[in-house]
């Protein structure tokens, strides 16, 4: 996967560029190759369609209460729970310099969902 750190939008494999590009010979939606990416500056990574020149406009009712958004959702408590608590319900084994690390990533984890609250 070496070429995923490439600075491109677009990667062809195994095909021509000009039938790559638009999508004839890789099941990409057929398009031109308008651009260079984002990593040129342009404002799409991806070929340029049709769709993208209707102005759409989405509206977005709220679904849930952002006041509580947090509170609401387990994940964000998950933290509370004691490693070893953790470890025994999961069967795992662990080591004194596991339970350190493990303290640690732990405590990391808290400060960053209470960075994230903004409690800090």
């Amino acid at each position: 996967m070496k070429f995923a750190k490439k600075p491109a939008s677009r990667i062809l494999v195994n095909t021509g560029g000009s039938q790559g590009g638009t999508g004839a010979s890789t099941g990409l939606a057929p398009a031109f190759t308008l651009g260079c990416g984002t990593w040129g500056g342009s404002s799409v990574s991806e070929n340029v369609t049709p769709l993208h020149l209707i102005n759409i406009k989405r509206v977005a009712y709220g679904l849930k209460d952002c006041t509580t958004l947090a509170a609401d959702d387990t994940t964000f408590n998950y933290c509370a729970t004691n490693p070893a608590e953790f470890a025994a319900k999961s069967n795992c084994a662990s080591t004194a310099a596991d339970t350190t690390d493990n303290d640690k990533l732990a405590r990391l984890v808290s400060e960053l969902v209470a960075a994230m609250k903004g409690a800090n």
